[in-house]
């Protein structure tokens, strides 16, 4: 059977007898998985608005570092954007706490988070 990921921060579950001799990599990267879901600190330049319909994506990528992980997210001017800025979580279903501050000039910032 090969590994799963757990749904909420994508942290790899490594099934019984694979990866001989790489499991400690593997390992070391949840490590590192888990500390950027518990006090991962990001800074995102927003470049684009979006719509509600098809927001920007905040992913949780498998097995690897992403945006959407982190448990403090500051979205920040990359310019006019002219409106509301969108964002969602994806996977849409990842549930988990986020600290969001929206430093943005003048405009609103929806994220969204499905439970």
């Amino acid at each position: 059977m090969p590994s799963t990921y757990t749904t909420n921060t994508g942290i790899e579950k490594i099934a019984t007898g694979e990866q001989s001799g790489t499991w400690g990599t593997t390992t070391n990267t949840n490590f590192d998985l888990v500390d950027q879901s518990t006090n991962g600190i990001v800074e995102i330049t927003v470049s684009s608005a979006a719509t509600s319909g098809s927001p920007n994506s905040l992913p949780i990528t498998n097995g690897s570092l992403s945006n959407g992980r982190n448990f403090y997210i500051e979205f920040k001017d990359g310019g006019d954007l002219g409106g509301t800025v969108y964002y969602q979580l994806d996977p849409n279903d990842a549930e988990k706490v986020v600290h969001v501050r929206n430093n943005l000039t003048n405009q609103a910032l929806t994220v969204k988070i499905w439970l």
